[in-house]
């Protein structure tokens, strides 16, 4: 895992996963005062290195995700068992990460770990970090982004990797 400090306040966590073909996963972490925020986990096998970056910038505070699918999420199962962080998603990924229905264009559930424990996204939430989310729905129903509004950084998650030209509505 490579780790760069990409403005005051934002660390990437670059990654690579092999599911039949090898895909970029990355992670952010955001530095506000003492917490740590984690958005996107990645899988399983890279939070240790993940977690090691982390706390070595502050205390892991919350997750925030862009979006549901298994290499953004996986990994949230190992924050909650060693940090018990609250996990947030935009409301309209909820059924797709609680394995009620298949997302679009799939025919299985996603398989991810942390059902029933991913909570509903709100700018309340958020208030008091210098984060705000915009529903960019598209790669999937719920798809975000983040704003850090400090560092003027815009942090994408999938938006531009589709797959289809597929629009869903918000």
């Amino acid at each position: 895992m490579n780790i760069v400090q990409l403005s005051e306040h934002i660390f990437k966590c670059e990654s690579e996963i092999n599911i039949s073909i090898t895909i970029p996963v990355n992670t952010w972490l955001i530095k506000h005062n003492d917490d740590v925020y984690i958005i996107d986990t990645g899988t399983e096998a890279l939070v240790a290195d993940q977690i090691k970056a982390a706390t070595s910038i502050g205390n892991p505070k919350a997750i925030f995700l862009t979006h549901g699918h298994s290499d953004h999420i996986q990994g949230a199962v190992k924050w909650i068992e060693q940090f018990d962080l609250p996990v947030y998603a935009h409301e309209n990924e909820l059924t797709y990460i609680n394995g009620e229905v298949p997302y679009p264009n799939k025919n299985v559930l996603e398989q991810n770990g942390v059902k029933h424990k991913v909570q509903p996204l709100t700018e309340e939430i958020l208030s008091g970090v210098p984060l705000h989310y915009h529903l960019t729905p598209g790669h999937c129903p719920g798809h975000v982004v983040y704003h850090h509004t400090e560092d003027n950084v815009l942090l994408t998650g999938d938006l531009f990797i589709t797959g289809s030209s597929d629009l869903h509505p918000p």
